[in-house]
């Protein structure tokens, strides 16, 4: 079973084989927009194969799409090079990938994370070919599940995050990490204490705002995922402190421990799974948060952390990317790429 994002134990079913390109995409009868949502839904893309994130290259414009490829585990995962304009038009880049998560582009470079590793492969100016890919940071922390995203930082650097992990009650060294790798190759800790920093997004202001999904039980409670602003070089709290700052008393986590790390921006049910953030680019004050279990779309405040439901009846909502004044919403369980394009 094709299973990225298994935080809490829950079986999904089986995501449907890969078709021709060239194939329409299945129709949105399953999917219900809320009236006020702001934009209208077109379903541009089918035949992918378990996507997970898709970029666009800053300079071609082609979408490069990560794609398991397969079961989870089959290692089989690639990276391919789709033509917005032209179903037809694709080319793989990079194949034999272990469970590859996360693709972006820095210093006109293709950058891959895999199950626990960080890759890097030299990318053709048409962004139709790549050389071979090498390992830049391997063996990674992890919780031995999915690593997570990555994102291209105003400085060409790549932030990437290592998943909590615990061992005897005590947080794996360099587990449960957001990093930053620069040009230069020097590697940075920008900030501790997350169970799983899947994805992050730059606001206007330069703050970051993190996805931080959950996973466990404390005081015999499945935390609540989240959405937190970065705070650089601090510790986040976990896993003593989970949710909105609440101490966990079987760590013996004191409320004054709790109240130092930052706070919640925007609460999600446990095992709702946020794995991917953008800001919408018809409203900047508004976050678009894809939630990969409950299948929806919702959008967030950022001034004060309010919800509102965007879309329901997606199947695993995987990725958000802003593609000019639209918004490209990948749906791994159904293998395709939905156009969110505003209608005020």
């Amino acid at each position: 079973m094709r299973r990225l994002v298994a935080i809490l134990a829950v079986t999904l079913a089986a995501a449907a084989c890969a078709g021709d390109e060239t194939e329409p995409a299945p129709g949105l009868d399953e999917l219900t927009v809320t009236a006020d949502a702001g934009f209208e839904i077109v379903a541009v893309r089918s035949g992918l194969d378990g996507p997970t994130q898709l970029t666009i290259d800053p300079a071609s414009g082609r979408w490069l799409v990560a794609e398991l490829a397969g079961e989870e585990n089959d290692a089989t995962g690639r990276v391919r090079s789709l033509s917005p304009i032209d179903a037809g038009d694709v080319t793989v880049l990079i194949e034999g990938l272990d469970k590859p998560t996360g693709v972006t582009v820095a210093d006109s470079a293709l950058w891959i994370m895999e199950r626990n590793r960080l890759s890097v492969a030299p990318l053709a100016d048409d962004a139709r070919s790549a050389g071979s890919a090498e390992v830049r940071l391997d063996d990674l922390p992890f919780n031995g599940r999915s690593q997570g995203t990555l994102r291209t930082t105003g400085d060409g650097s790549v932030m990437f995050n290592t998943s909590g992990r615990l061992s005897a009650g005590a947080v794996v060294p360099g587990s449960g990490e957001l990093r930053v790798l620069g040009p230069d190759g020097t590697e940075q800790v920008v900030a501790t204490g997350f169970k799983h920093a899947y994805a992050t997004v730059e606001l206007s202001d330069g703050r970051v705002v993190v996805a931080e999904v959950g996973d466990g039980r404390f005081d015999g409670e499945v935390p609540p995922d989240e959405l937190v602003v970065l705070l650089p070089g601090a510790d986040h709290g976990w896993p003593d402190c989970i949710g909105d700052n609440v101490a966990v008393r079987e760590r013996d986590a004191t409320e004054a421990r709790c109240a130092e790390v930052p706070g919640s921006l925007a609460l999600f049910e446990p095992g709702a799974t946020p794995t991917s953030i953008a800001v919408a680019p018809w409203d900047d004050t508004e976050l678009l948060v894809a939630l990969w279990v409950s299948g929806e779309l919702v959008g967030v405040s950022v001034d004060d952390g309010s919800t509102r439901t965007l879309i329901t009846g997606l199947s695993g909502p995987q990725d958000l990317t802003v593609d000019g004044s639209d918004v490209l919403l990948v749906e791994h369980r159904r293998d395709r790429v939905l156009r969110l394009a505003p209608t005020g």
